[in-house]
């Protein structure tokens, strides 16, 4: 109902750039499959340039295909919802089938609320793309990925060493993004503005 309801609402001439969707709490109000979202963005696919997606605790993900989104810049999502879709042991299938070409910001929040079998695919997750992003493979207009934790998260100095040689700024901000911060490389971040803990292994 409630991705009918939105499909209906992006049903404007007016073309979108942000867009925004938080389940509230818990219980999951929004469609089984995240798709449902994407699939109502249809007339904004070539003008959306931002967009937050986080789902409730209980949804049962599957695999999220954000390729059509040619525009978007700006991601904020769980790891969960866009790494990991339905049994949690399978890495998902090659990263540039389900990602948006043009992504060069991708904040990933709720870290924490992942298993720490979720954060070690996570970390692995992260060292391919940085890698194919090295090798020109795979979003080469990516310039940062943040990780937002509730609580202090140990990201291994080999990860930081990885995206640095892919020119990629990889950030673990405790608490809201959008205060100061500090990256691993003691630069002041412009887009992130809370205390940055510098994790080592």
């Amino acid at each position: 109902m409630l991705a009918f309801c939105l499909a209906q609402m992006l049903k404007l001439s007016k073309a979108l750039k942000r867009f925004t969707i938080i389940e509230p709490g818990l219980r999951a109000l929004g469609p089984q499959d995240a798709n449902d979202y994407i699939d109502s963005m249809g007339l904004h696919y070539e003008a959306l340039e931002n967009l937050i997606l986080i789902r409730a605790e209980s949804c049962e993900f599957g695999q999220i295909s954000l390729r059509r989104l040619v525009k978007l810049s700006y991601l904020e999502m769980q790891p969960q919802v866009l790494f990991f879709p339905g049994v949690i042991q399978l890495l998902p299938p090659p990263l540039e089938s389900f990602l948006p070409p043009n992504l060069e910001c991708l904040v990933l929040v709720d870290v924490n609320r992942a298993s720490l079998q979720e954060i070690f695919w996570l970390f692995k997750v992260l060292e391919k793309l940085f890698t194919r992003k090295r090798s020109g493979a795979l979003l080469p207009l990516l310039k940062r990925v943040t990780l937002i934790c509730s609580l202090l998260l140990e990201v291994p100095l080999l990860l930081y060493e990885i995206a640095q040689a892919a020119t990629v700024e990889l950030l673990a901000v405790c608490g809201d993004p959008r205060h100061n911060a500090r990256s691993f490389d003691g630069e002041t971040s412009e887009s992130v503005k809370d205390f940055l803990y510098q994790y080592k292994n």
